[in-house]
């Protein structure tokens, strides 16, 4: 395990905030055919094998329970949650923790899609709210601090931002950029997003806020 000092709220908040967003409370006055194609579709879900209640070991984290956590903290802090939003703050939180602790938080990959990058099989999952929220009781499941901490971190950094602003900055960073960089705007194709990429890109981030700091 990497001994990186962790990055700081103050850190991520700048990485962040580095695109100016829009307003918050704002949203696009329009609904792209991809987002709509989401919001009719009917998906048909096969159960998952539930991990154990208890999550002791950090190798045994996988998006799903990330995502889990994601939702849970919403819910918790009254702050409705949709699918789309889910997948960019996934997306945060395993780019911040690949650069500051030089390996994944979890091996499922995330891939670029034309609405900002998204892990497939918690979006499959979560497929069925439509562009709604996700409204389900908690799971309950406990998990080690050091991703407990790491989650409130980037929460704490881009939890602000809406949908909407979570897709621009996304969209507009080397990550997603690069993987697409062959294929037309709305192009339904889904390319990997290499976790080198990611990692080296928001370590350079993590650099450059600590030299402002200095």
């Amino acid at each position: 395990m990497s001994t990186t000092t962790p990055l700081s709220v103050t850190d991520f908040s700048t990485a962040a905030e580095s695109h100016t967003p829009i307003p918050i409370g704002e949203e696009a006055t329009s609904v792209p055919a991809y987002v709509q194609g989401i919001a009719t579709s009917t998906h048909s879900r096969m159960p998952l094998e539930s991990p154990p209640k208890t999550i002791r070991n950090m190798r045994d984290v996988t998006a799903m329970i990330v995502a889990e956590q994601v939702v849970d903290f919403c819910n918790a802090h009254g702050d409705l949650i949709t699918n789309l939003r889910l997948q960019k703050l996934l997306y945060y939180i395993q780019a911040w923790f690949l650069a500051l602790h030089n390996e994944p938080l979890f091996s499922d990959p995330i891939v670029a899609s034309a609405s900002g990058p998204i892990q497939e099989t918690v979006f499959s999952e979560y497929q069925y709210c439509g562009i709604g929220p996700i409204v389900r009781p908690s799971r309950g499941r406990q998990v080690p601090k050091k991703l407990a901490g790491h989650i409130q971190d980037v929460m704490e950094a881009y939890g602000h931002l809406s949908t909407f602003d979570l897709e621009r900055v996304s969209k507009s960073e080397e990550p997603w950029r690069s993987a697409r960089q062959n294929l037309d705007l709305g192009d339904a194709a889904r390319p990997v997003i290499p976790m080198e990429v990611m990692k080296r890109f928001y370590e350079q981030k993590h650099r450059d806020a600590e030299e402002e700091e200095e």
